[in-house]
Formats: C-alpha cells, sequence, structure tokens
C-alpha cells in the first residue's frame, strides 16, 4: 500500500527522502478497505521514526514504544477483543501503525507522539524549525494559524 524510509536512514540533506502511497488508498480511492487515507498516515509514521505494532511480536521492546500494547503479529482483521500477547491490554488493532482497514485505525499512542517529536527534532530539524514560524491560534468561533518572525 505504501513505504518510505526511516528518518535515520532518509533525513535532512539525504537524497532518499520520500513517502510513496498507492493513489487507490486516498480518500475515495479504489482500494475499498483502504481508501480513507490512513496509508499516508502509516507511513508518515515511519517517516517520523515509528515501527510497525507487532514489530518484535511478543518480546520485550514491542515497537520501542512503552505504551504500545504488544501484539504477536499483524492484524487483518479489526478485532478489538484480539489478544495474542499476555501483556496488559488487548492487541491495538485501533492504532495507525498496525494493518487493520482504515475504518478501524484511529490513533497513535502518546508514547508514540513523543518519539515521533523526538525523532524529528533529532533528524528533521529543519522542519521543526520552520514549524516554529507558525503558531495556531484557536477561539471559540475560529480556528485561525498567525505568522510570527523570528
Amino acid at each position: 500500500l505504501g513505504w518510505t524510509r526511516f528518518p535515520w536512514s532518509s533525513g535532512e540533506g539525504k537524497q532518499v527522502n520520500y513517502i510513496v502511497i498507492n493513489s487507490g488508498t486516498v480518500p475515495g480511492g479504489s482500494l475499498k478497505t483502504f481508501n480513507e487515507g490512513m496509508t499516508l498516515v502509516h507511513e508518515c509514521g515511519h517517516w517520523f521514526g515509528l515501527y510497525h505494532t507487532f514489530h518484535f511480536g511478543c518480546g520485550t521492546e514491542g515497537d520501542f514504544i512503552a505504551d504500545t500494547p504488544m501484539e504477536n503479529r499483524a492484524n487483518y482483521v479489526c478485532d478489538y477483543n484480539k489478544d495474542s500477547c499476555d501483556d496488559e491490554g488487548n492487541d491495538p488493532v485501533w492504532n495507525f501503525m498496525g494493518y487493520t482497514d482504515d475504518a478501524c485505525v484511529i490513533a497513535f499512542t502518546p508514547g508514540q507522539r513523543r518519539r515521533m517529536h523526538k525523532m524529528t527534532i533529532n533528524y528533521r530539524p529543519k522542519l521543526v524549525a520552520a514549524s516554529k514560524r507558525w503558531i495556531p491560534t484557536t477561539t471559540s468561533t475560529q480556528s485561525t494559524t498567525t505568522k510570527t518572525t523570528t
């Protein structure tokens, strides 16, 4: 459905720095259960340094994120009650870094978000610098973006 490289192998200044997705995975695309855009979210997770939730199976390291429940192997069915490992918590079929259908995946864990942030600081510092130029502000009636100068 898609592929990319991890930030330590494709960071700033490297020629190989891309995300590729099948055109059928975009919203309304031809791949029926994968056409809500979640393939791009999943591949961005890799681009920002995340492994699959089932990376090391039920091993002690899992996906290197402490708050991701362990998963023995990739799940292709959205079964929220499946528990393939003895750790606390059912398999994270809802996680963007798994293989379940787009309708099933809804979130990254807080630990995954922290890892992506750290990887961005370490491997994509120009992206961090560029993001500091735009500060999102929200009021009760509207959402705007304010440009600041540094």
